[in-house]
């Protein structure tokens, strides 16, 4: 357990010039890191235009865990199925759309993560619904708000029992990179709750790929020398996005993300 410098200074360039991803910017192209469309959880996004007098036209765009155009069954605003690895459609204003996505080829075959392209200007506000099924019925729904990119993020996590019913949570992270050209390295440190580092691990996500899994999956020895509450601190070469969520036996929740921007 240690301090290196490179910790040091992304507390300091933290502190010097941090800004927090906002979730919504004119123009810049928002993400979904993680989309579920498989048999036990099924994604979908939900699209709001917030200008009251400007129609927004917008794309989607849909890849698998390598970067590659994925094909995704879904059906769109209007009840209809198509199996595309884009969508266009058009927004009015004040108007929300859904989009539910079914099933998708490609990658692992059961998620995916998608750009949002707004042609010209206009204010678009993103989510991605987590619809979760345990033998054919919905047991739970979460939501989260797409963000824009960030090259530093950190989130909490907690290896202490549940006080009420012992349950240890179970904390995953999809982290999406989303240049199209350049691979990106990630370097990430699980910290305890004295504040000593426990692992650190760099990960390697190709170019609008994923890395996707749970925290002892991105710190085999850390993890389990976590004993109670602690965060990941990240830095990546390229802007990422990143999702979590957390599973508890059958309940499962969203976790915040924090993003910082370093400009």
């Amino acid at each position: 357990m240690f301090r290196s410098s490179l910790y040091v200074w992304l507390f300091l360039g933290l502190a010097l010039a941090p800004r927090a991803a906002a979730q919504s910017a004119e123009n810049e192209p928002q993400w979904l890191a993680h989309l579920s469309a498989n048999e036990q959880f099924k994604s979908e996004i939900l699209l709001r235009n917030d200008d009251s007098d400007r129609a927004l036209s917008l794309r989607l765009v849909f890849f698998d865990r390598d970067g590659e155009p994925a094909q995704v069954s879904l059906r769109d605003a209007d009840g209809l199925a198509k199996t595309v690895s884009e969508l266009e459609l058009s927004l009015n204003p004040q108007a929300v759309k859904i989009i539910s996505l079914q099933s998708v080829t490609g990658g692992d075959n059961r998620s995916v993560q998608a750009k949002v392209v707004v042609s010209g200007e206009g204010r678009l506000a993103v989510e991605a619904n987590f619809n979760r099924f345990d033998n054919g019925q919905k047991t739970a729904k979460v939501g989260v708000a797409g963000t824009l990119p960030a090259t530093l993020f950190r989130i909490n996590v907690n290896a202490s029992p549940d006080p009420v019913n012992g349950a240890v949570e179970l904390r995953g992270l999809g982290v999406a990179n989303t240049h199209g050209e350049n691979p990106c390295d990630c370097l990430a440190t699980l910290v305890d709750d004295r504040g000593f580092q426990l692992e650190t691990r760099q990960i390697t996500i190709p170019p609008n790929g994923k890395w996707l899994g749970v925290i002892g999956d991105l710190f085999p020895e850390g993890a389990m020398a976590l004993d109670g509450a602690g965060h990941i601190d990240a830095f990546c070469g390229e802007a990422v996005v990143v999702l979590a969520l957390s599973f508890e036996g059958s309940l499962m929740s969203t976790a915040p993300v924090t993003l910082y921007r370093i400009e």
